[in-house]
């Protein structure tokens, strides 16, 4: 924090009072000259300042024309600014000031950006922030929430000082980069979180609401509170975190680890274009605890456990793309339908209805050393693994092979025949 040494009036400026820009090719930092004065106000209706002159003025932004001026903030009085000594230059920003002019020289370079023609422009800042994102970096990002930080050039490194400038800036979505954990209880529901790829970022709930929030291409896991929609995001993280309390619309994505779903949940929960991230035989294992939710999946690949399926009337459609599904005995009431193309494990309690409208692969059809215990009603009448005179179903193919085996002798002489008609045809003069 800044402080006033009254009897010789020397305004002392900390290195860390100022903002961090960059390192390289030597260290930068800036002043934000509004912030700046506001602090000296502070101190000066403090007990100490009271009784001691005024150390500025201070001209706030005009309207002139349609053109916002910036402000003016001048120090007065005899007042002078020490800058904490050491090799870094001070970017002066956010107004006009004579703040060059009574700084105190010592190694550190003072850098001003007064101009006649100097605007301010809320709206102008404002469409720095690319795609109406806060950039928020964990690695590379910086603290504070004063303009640029948040902007893709400068990202800001915490969530707190990232829900700042999205307030201020009234924006409403986060470009994230690494793993961002929340530590203060500002909300996220409605929020829009994005990254470049699932393997860039990710983000660990922790039951805060997540009311119309999106999480775009992030790992996800913890604890989902609220309908939300996730669209091309990893839940759970491989062999770590699962992902519980989950509702709402997933798009295209992939489950590395078991899912719960919310057991409050009463609106329908799709899965859209989702596949497992689990290798082998291994099944991630979407538990429903009991809700009431009407629950789809669609085009789903891979392998796929259905666990907690038990309140009375609830339904669940699984269409397959590829894949195996097993209904575990942990479901006990409702409706289940399986489409597609699927290899079925039905260990359903006796109130589960289990409907399979799938197409039958190899496995389940092969019943080489053990016994087949599915419908054979499902195998296609059009398949045969033997030629034989009684299959006489009509329109297999079974069917209309053995016609063929049989007619070939008769349509051979019918050929031969007419054949010898016309090489034996006497010429017609």
């Amino acid at each position: 924090m800044i402080s006033i040494d009254w009897a010789t009036q020397i305004i002392f400026v900390p290195k860390t009072y100022t903002q961090f820009v960059s390192a390289s090719p030597f260290e930068i930092r800036q002043l934000d000259i509004d912030l700046f004065r506001l602090d000296l106000k502070a101190i000066e209706a403090s007990i100490p300042g009271m009784p001691n002159l005024r150390t500025h003025t201070h001209n706030t932004t005009i309207n002139v024309g349609g053109v916002t001026l910036a402000r003016v903030v001048t120090i007065i009085n005899g007042y002078t600014i020490t800058f904490e000594n050491g090799s870094y230059a001070v970017n002066l920003v956010g107004a006009n000031s004579n703040i060059a002019d009574v700084t105190n020289l010592n190694q550190v370079q003072i850098r001003s950006a007064n101009s006649a023609g100097l605007t301010f422009s809320d709206q102008i800042n404002s469409q720095s922030f690319t795609n109406n994102l806060v950039y928020l970096h964990v690695d590379d990002g910086l603290s504070g929430s004063t303009f640029p930080r948040g902007t893709p050039t400068d990202p800001v490194n915490n969530w707190s000082d990232a829900y700042i400038i999205s307030q201020v800036r009234k924006l409403h979505g986060f470009d994230i980069q690494d793993d961002l954990i929340f530590n203060s209880n500002d909300p996220i529901e409605g929020q829009y979180f994005v990254a470049t790829t699932p393997i860039n970022a990710s983000m660990v709930l922790d039951g805060r609401s997540t009311n119309g929030t999106t999480f775009d291409r992030l790992t996800v896991s913890g604890l989902v509170n609220g309908r939300c929609s996730f669209k091309s995001c990893n839940l759970g993280t491989l062999g770590i975190e699962v992902i519980d309390g989950v509702q709402g619309l997933l798009s295209n994505c992939g489950f590395s680890q078991n899912i719960g779903l919310d057991s409050g949940a009463t609106e329908v929960i799709i899965f859209n274009d989702c596949i497992s991230v689990i290798a082998g035989n291994t099944k991630p294992i979407v538990n429903c605890n009991g809700t009431a939710a009407p629950i789809n999946f669609r085009s789903y690949t891979g392998g796929l456990q259905i666990d907690g399926f038990t309140h009375t009337g609830g339904t669940m459609s699984i269409d397959m793309l590829a894949g195996s599904v097993k209904i575990s005995s942990g479901c006990t009431e409702g409706q289940i339908i399986v489409r597609g193309v699927a290899y079925l494990i039905d260990e359903s309690g006796p109130n589960c209805e289990v409907i399979f409208k799938g197409l039958l692969d190899s496995e389940s059809i092969n019943c080489s050393g053990s016994t087949f215990s599915g419908n054979t009603n499902q195998i296609a009448e059009a398949v045969w693994n033997k030629l034989s005179v009684d299959h006489q179903n009509g329109g297999s193919f079974g069917k209309l092979l053995s016609d063929l085996l049989q007619k070939a002798d008769l349509a051979q002489h019918v050929l031969n025949v007419n054949t010898d008609l016309l090489n034996n045809k006497p010429n017609n003069p």
